[in-house]
């Protein structure tokens, strides 16, 4: 059923350009973390970039809520992303003892 008699339940917006512009970032931001981490730069940028790819990553999931479809392989895909984000917390928090992402 489309036009107005089509139920507002199942007006999903189309958030696809949007999530894929957050996700590029994502990537963007773990991968320059990730070669920051190989070069053994544990400071305050990647702190900042470390923060800045879990805002990413906070609102790439935002979107996908928004979105209330079901959407296994983007949601697959932003675990996948969540722990690697985690792992390079992690290893920031363990090279760098009293460094705060918070």
């Amino acid at each position: 059923m489309t036009g107005p008699h089509r139920p507002n339940h199942l007006v999903v917006p189309d958030r696809t350009a949007e999530l894929a512009r957050i996700s590029g970032a994502l990537v963007k931001a773990i991968e320059d973390a990730q070669a920051m981490a190989v070069r053994g730069e544990f400071g305050t940028d990647l702190v900042e970039l470390l923060h800045h790819a879990r805002e990413l990553h906070d609102l790439a999931l935002q979107v996908l809520a928004d979105v209330h479809a079901p959407l296994a392989e983007p949601r697959d895909l932003a675990a996948v992303i969540g722990r690697r984000l985690a792992e390079l917390e992690a290893e920031l928090a363990e090279r760098s003892p009293g460094r705060s992402l918070q």
